[in-house]
């Protein structure tokens, strides 16, 4: 009789390439599932220049401490900072690893134990997967490594040394995680690793903090006392900091130095030290235990909480990770900038009272509204059973987090006037603005969480979507400048209002629908969808504005603000155009109206923007002087001064656009500078606002409203100038309504494109008249 065949052991050598190599495709094609390739493309080179920068800045304090010490204490200097970076990346390593990963490492370990792998090649891919996962480390350790050891230029050996050193101190740091994780999960249950992680990382945040806070607020005493405590390294600290002392050696000096083998010691050593440990572990199968069941203790039936209230409340009382992000990190921000704000500013204002408390607030709602939808995981499927509607179930999730939010923060807030000496008049302002801010943050977030939840997420921090996380602060960010009753607080204010009711409006819809997707991508352009965005791109130029407001009134008097608010505002155009058109259409570019006219029409669009371009000449010089007529009469009539103040008869209406002109031909020369004034203005512009403006919205306000004829021009119209600066609203009114009925009477966006970029183009050599 022939035996069953037996799985002979791999050896470790060969099952830890095979395993490594299995890792590095599995990676790469879950980057691509996660994200296109230009997505990949724009976030490898976002992490390249961040990199640089660190690197960069890492040669700048290098060089800061060799004017500041002599000799060896640059170097036990240096050791004590890798120290302080190292502790950084292991608690962020031990910390996401666990969130992140259920644990830490391996989110197939369960089955990899189960091949037969020899242990150690089970701990060497483990090692392998999240040395080149490691973000953190990439971005603080390397980085620094790479900008020391080639502090005098790019050169292969350095490079190669200080990429081999990472590599050798992140294995080491991964190799404790490990072995600290496996020691948790033996001897606490799983729910109390996750509490103990959850209120280690609101502590860890202390670690990175408070040496940052001390060195920054008292740089010459924390300088002195390092200088005068040099000779104390020499004794116990030394033993701790020799490790760190020797890394830095090699960087400085090359491989060719006693502290290399020494090193190389040091390192094999801990490797074959925490080695030995996993093998113990392994062994005693500390990787693989359970513990057994608890019993269910009973609950009070009574409570002042009910229903959906309770279950909120419960969840938020058990999930350490929940109550240390949501609740203690705000409050300790609060705390932690009242005290900067009271010993490094004589007098603290209101304003900075509220920017302190908007800061936490916004803080708060990231973690707990923003996931509130997405925390119900597979429960979302029994919550719509119930006899509620989704607005009632939102109505709900914003009910409870203002009640908690306004219960922890109104309370700090009187704390933190009194603490910060504010009169009794501001510190009753500062509570009933928070009052009333609270829920309008809570409320657009609670919106976000439904529009972008992610119910399969394991912890908190995954609950909601990328794209969630990065709209969120911009969306609640609008409401932040609005503090006092001025005309562009409450224009503001107004903006904020309808986003937040076109956002309530959209998650209402998305969470009717949740369980038939298709029936949100029907192949249409909606009108709420587009006024969704009109508002963002509306809140963002009302934000920037009044963030200028607050540096400096002639600052907002400019039209820096709407060049910032612009490029933004370009961007989420272009994407929100093309991501909605490429999920309801089978052929994007002919849905938006990219087709084909004939070369006639392209003519008309030609000479319609060259006669919009002189239009706009003898208006831009005619507003001139209507503007200083109206103020000189202003000065004259209401007894402002003499009208001499007024200065040049000619306003600098072209100062601002010469000023960036100035920046710009200085940092990419004049070349360059005409070049990517004109592919902006010329090209990308008119391509993205059409497509917007005309493809999307004027396609849906005619069908999904019905504003076929002169209303929908008039419509269309608005909306582009309201893209626009206050002076150039009626020239970019009269630009829409005639590219929006060239669209309607052509069925192509091209020809509007083309009087779009002959009239910018116009428009450019309008103000370069006046550089």
């Amino acid at each position: 009789m022939d035996r069953p065949p037996v799985c002979e052991p791999i050896a470790p050598l060969a099952g830890l390439t095979t395993l490594c190599r299995m890792k590095t495709r599995l990676l790469w094609q879950s980057l691509q599932a996660w994200r296109s390739g230009w997505s990949l493309l724009v976030l490898a080179l976002s992490a390249i220049g961040l990199a640089v920068v660190l690197g960069l800045g890492a040669v700048d304090f290098l060089t800061m401490v060799e004017r500041l010490f002599l000799g060896e204490a640059i170097r036990w200097l240096l050791a004590f900072g890798l120290l302080y970076l190292v502790a950084l990346v292991f608690t962020s390593d031990l910390i996401m690893g666990h969130t992140l990963n259920a644990g830490q490492l391996s989110t197939d370990h369960a089955f990899l134990a189960t091949l037969p792998i020899p242990p150690l090649a089970l701990l060497g891919v483990r090692i392998f997967e999240r040395v080149v996962t490691d973000w953190p480390g990439l971005l603080f350790l390397w980085s620094g490594f790479v900008g020391v050891a080639c502090r005098d230029g790019l050169r292969a050996e350095p490079f190669l040394v200080a990429t081999f050193l990472f590599v050798q101190v992140q294995s080491l740091l991964v190799l404790t995680v490990i072995l600290l994780s496996a020691l948790l999960h033996r001897v606490a249950r799983p729910a109390t690793v996750n509490n103990f992680f959850s209120l280690f990382g609101y502590l860890s945040a202390f670690v990175a903090l408070l040496p940052h806070v001390a060195i920054s607020a008292h740089p010459r005493e924390a300088l002195t006392w390092l200088f005068f405590n040099f000779t104390r390294w020499q004794g116990i600290a030394s033993i701790v900091l020799q490790p760190a002392r020797w890394v830095i050696d090699v960087l400085l000096d090359g491989p060719r130095t006693f502290s290399f083998l020494a090193w190389q010691g040091c390192w094999l050593a801990g490797l074959a030290l925490g080695g030995g440990l996993y093998l113990a572990m392994d062994r005693a199968h500390w990787f693989t235990w359970v513990h057994p069941g608890l019993a269910v203790r009973p609950t009070r039936s009574s409570s002042w909480l009910s229903g959906l209230l309770r279950k909120d409340f419960l969840l938020l009382r058990s999930d350490f990770n929940l109550l240390s992000n949501s609740l203690f990190m705000p409050v300790t921000i609060i705390v932690m900038q009242a005290l900067i704000f009271r010993d490094h500013l004589t007098t603290v204002t209101l304003t900075h009272a509220m920017n302190m408390l908007a800061a936490a607030a916004l803080y708060f709602c990231l973690f707990g509204p923003l996931n509130a939808v997405g925390s119900e995981g597979q429960a979302i499927s029994l919550l719509e059973t119930l006899p509620i509607s989704p607005a009632t179930f939102l109505g709900y999730k914003i009910l409870f987090w203002c009640l908690v939010a306004e219960s922890f923060f109104l309370p700090t807030a009187l704390g933190i006037g009194w603490y910060l000496g504010l009169a009794p008049a501001d510190r009753a302002q500062l509570v009933l603005w928070l009052a009333g801010l609270i829920p309008a943050l809570v409320w657009v977030a609670v919106s976000l969480s439904a529009i972008f939840p992610r119910f399969e997420g394991k912890v908190l921090q995954q609950r909601s979507t990328f794209e969630g996380k990065i709209l969120a602060p911009l969306a609640m960010g609008l409401a932040l400048p609005v503090k006092d009753l001025s005309l562009g607080s409450l224009l503001g204010g107004a903006i904020y209002v309808l986003l937040a009711i076109s956002l309530h409006a959209k998650a209402t819809a998305l969470l009717a629908a949740r369980l038939d997707p298709e029936r949100s991508l029907a192949p249409r352009f909606r009108a709420a969808d587009a006024f969704l965005a009109i508002l963002a791109v509306m809140g963002l130029q009302s934000f920037a504005w009044q963030v200028a407001r607050t540096i400096s009134a002639d600052l907002a008097a400019s039209l820096w603000p709407w060049y910032m608010a612009y490029g933004l505002s370009m961007v989420v155009l272009a994407r929100t155009t093309w991501t909605y058109t490429k999920a309801r259409f089978a052929d994007p570019a002919a849905a938006i109206g990219l087709r084909a006219c004939p070369p006639g029409n392209l003519a008309v669009g030609m000479v319609g923007g060259g006669l919009l371009a002189g239009l706009a000449a003898w208006y831009l010089e005619n507003i001139e002087i209507f503007l200083h007529q109206v103020g000189r009469l202003a000065f004259e009539w209401f007894g402002l001064g003499s009208p001499a103040a007024l200065g040049d008869p000619m306003p600098r209406l072209f100062a601002d656009s010469a000023e960036a002109w100035s920046l710009t031909a200085t940092l990419a020369g004049p070349t360059w500078a005409w070049i990517g004034a004109a592919v902006t203005l010329c090209l990308l512009a008119p391509l993205v606002e059409e497509a917007f403006f005309r493809g999307f919205t004027d396609q849906a306000i005619r069908n999904d409203l019905g504003w076929t004829g002169w209303p929908g021009l008039v419509a269309s119209g608005c909306f582009f100038a309201l893209h626009h600066p206050p002076l150039s609203m009626p020239l970019t009114f009269l630009v829409g309504v005639t590219t929006a009925l060239l669209f309607r009477r052509t069925g192509s966006l091209w020809p509007g494109i083309v009087l779009h970029a002959t009239y910018n183009a116009g428009i450019l050599a309008i103000h370069a008249a006046h550089f």
